[in-house]
């Protein structure tokens, strides 16, 4: 029932926010009521699993997240200079401007996240690199 209703006030903030900014900036206006509506949603998911679960390390959640929010920021800013650069007129430009951006971010994410000491990145990084690298063994070879 929670997950429910924690949708529904979402979903109601999304509605309001919208059609307070859909005005004044246009479509625009729909993207920041969207990410306003999932951050409202965000927060009160973690005050109702922290109240349920009696806490959930706030300090490390909230140090990380303003990490993670500031090397977004960037990642976000940097695939903004690459479509300014680029532009978007004409299907080539648009689509350039779209993979270039998303590359750009996605280094600018990867090192700031590295530089910031992000440990669920570090853990991301690590899970994903071959057993040898990370000091594992190699698995045993089955058959032949």
């Amino acid at each position: 029932r929670t997950p429910f209703l924690l949708n529904c006030l979402e979903n109601g903030v999304n509605i309001v926010v919208a059609l307070a900014l859909i005005g004044p900036l246009g479509i625009p206006g729909l993207a920041y009521a969207f990410s306003a509506a999932y951050a409202v949603a965000a927060l009160l998911t973690l005050a109702v699993l922290s109240r349920r679960l009696g806490g959930l390390q706030g300090r490390g959640i909230e140090t990380t997240a303003v990490k993670v929010s500031v090397v977004s920021a960037l990642a976000g800013g940097a695939a903004w200079a690459v479509v300014e650069v680029i532009g978007w007129a004409g299907g080539f430009h648009a689509v350039a401007s779209t993979l270039l951006g998303i590359a750009v971010a996605g280094v600018v994410l990867a090192v700031g996240l590295t530089v910031t000491r992000v440990e669920e990145w570090h853990e991301l990084v690590a899970g994903l690199m071959p057993a040898r690298r990370r000091g594992g063994t190699r698995p045993a070879r089955v058959g032949r």
